[in-house]
């Protein structure tokens, strides 16, 4: 099932929403990485005079845990990273805090209090997978595109090279998510070229210029992005 999400660089692209497996998947291994975390802290706490807090620190570790993660991860947590899948706000604006918030504090009653049941019912259920989390904040749960894929493809022809062939080396202040942005306006460029995506190259050749510090003629806009996604497979291999 497919859903279009406009970036915050003006570039719609469709993606690919998470399947209810792999939700679930991502789920039992934060589970699991929290019941470990629980038991270490009430290992070392439970015979202190804090002993008695530790119900409720360990659910204030629980929502800090979402919160953080989802809010300093890209949406993110060890569990959606280990599957491949992230959230993002169906408007294509960042994930605010708030957001989150709302995600954790429904998670503990859909999940965590009825065994997962209810957050299984309702994303199985709704047109967009969402839980009550989700329709509450607005967002959905993606496949993430792997920059992986895009790297292994490069490296037989990039063996041979080295840091300073690079032509770019600012461009260690973008990001993944950045890198697979430009690779996806590239294709989709291809795949149309019409004027609002020669627009979208344009801006984006632009705002990567502003992004990196530097100002140079650009005379082939998809030769410059292509440099810039080879020399960030090089600097980040």
């Amino acid at each position: 099932m497919q859903i279009s999400i406009e970036s915050s660089q003006g570039v719609e692209f469709e993606y690919t929403l998470a399947s209810v497996i792999a939700r679930l998947g991502a789920a039992i291994l934060d589970t699991m990485i929290f019941m470990v975390y629980s038991f270490v802290v009430s290992f070392v706490f439970a015979f202190t005079q804090i002993g008695f807090i530790l119900p409720v620190f360990n659910i204030l570790s629980f929502f800090l845990y979402y919160i953080l993660m989802e809010q300093f991860a890209s949406g993110q947590t060890l569990g959606k990273k280990a599957v491949g899948i992230r959230v993002v706000r169906i408007d294509g604006s960042p994930l605010s805090f708030v957001d989150s918030c709302l995600r954790s504090f429904l998670l503990l009653i859909e999940g965590a209090m009825t065994f997962g049941t209810l957050a299984l019912l309702t994303s199985g259920t709704s047109k967009l997978r969402q839980r009550i989390g989700d329709l509450a904040a607005d967002t959905v749960v993606i496949n993430i595109p792997n920059l992986n894929k895009h790297k292994f493809s490069l490296l037989k022809e990039l063996d041979e090279m080295k840091e300073n062939d690079v032509t770019y080396p600012e461009v260690t202040v973008f990001s993944e998510q950045d890198m697979l942005l430009i690779k996806e306006a590239i294709r989709d460029y291809q795949k149309y070229k019409d004027e609002i995506r020669a627009q979208i190259i344009q801006k984006l050749v632009k705002e990567s210029q502003e992004k990196m510090g530097i100002k140079v003629e650009v005379k082939d806009k998809i030769a410059f992005l292509r440099q810039l996604i080879m020399d960030y497979v090089i600097l980040t291999r």
